[in-house]
């Protein structure tokens, strides 16, 4: 049994799970448990406390990368007025909605977790209330932020976990449509059991959901509150699993 293992060491027996969940009808977790067992633990997180610490000397810790903060939402009430204009029309561009949606970041590595992105989507939406008066059009860069940038759905994966999906169907802060493997987003994931996916969920909506087309929070006023309202929910649903 191995006194220790390298951070490399790690990569490569996650590469390891990964390739034999493919290949075996077995959930990504059980995979990473029959690795450790393949070496000596009983499971992954016994494992997981057996990693080096990677090698330093003093001129390297003093160039230390500090650890991540959180990726707060910044804007101002003014800000998000801008942000809620609909491009203007050009003869020879884009359309509207497509310039618009190509104005929006991808966010989705900023987040250090998933609380995090739950809390970056409290904040969004509480600047959104700011502004008495708003309707969010396709033409706006808002319209496309909201469908990419905060929870629509968290969906079970496997074995409890979770992670955080939005409009399209893709983690947290991505833009693109393309596919995705959602075990490569382990930042964004969260354990939560059936009963507080259905704690969460939009009334009407399968358990999971924050809101269904009927009730979109870009629709008005009232459904972003009620929206707002479920994101605090799951916030103190992650709260209290610490």
């Amino acid at each position: 049994m191995p006194n220790s293992f390298s951070p490399s060491r790690i990569e490569r027996l996650k590469r390891e799970a990964k390739q034999l969940r493919q290949n075996s009808p077995i959930t990504h977790s059980e995979a990473l448990d029959s690795i450790a067992k393949d070496n000596g633990y009983g499971n992954w997180s016994l494992l997981m406390r057996h990693v080096e610490a990677p090698s330093t000397t003093p001129a390297m810790r003093e160039q230390e990368t500090p650890i991540p903060s959180e990726f707060i939402f910044s804007r101002t009430s003014d800000e998000m007025r801008t942000a809620l204009r609909v491009i203007p029309f050009k003869r020879y561009g884009p359309r509207p909605d497509e310039a618009a949606r190509k104005e929006v970041a991808d966010i989705c590595l900023a987040f250090v977790s998933a609380a995090n992105a739950v809390d970056f989507a409290i904040g969004y939406i509480e600047c959104l209330l700011t502004v008495p008066r708003f309707s969010i059009r396709s033409g706006a860069k808002v319209y496309h932020e909201m469908r990419r940038w905060l929870p629509y759905q968290v969906q079970p994966i496997d074995d409890g976990h979770c992670i955080l999906l939005n409009r399209h169907y893709k983690p947290i802060g991505i833009t693109s449509s393309e596919w995705v493997d959602y075990n490569d987003f382990q930042h964004l994931h969260l354990q939560l059991d059936i009963h507080q996916l259905e704690k969460l969920a939009h009334t009407g909506s399968g358990q999971g959901y924050l809101f269904n087309d009927g009730c979109t929070p870009w629709h008005g006023r009232s459904e972003a509150k009620a929206y707002l309202e479920r994101l605090r929910t799951l916030k103190a649903i992650l709260g209290a699993n610490k």
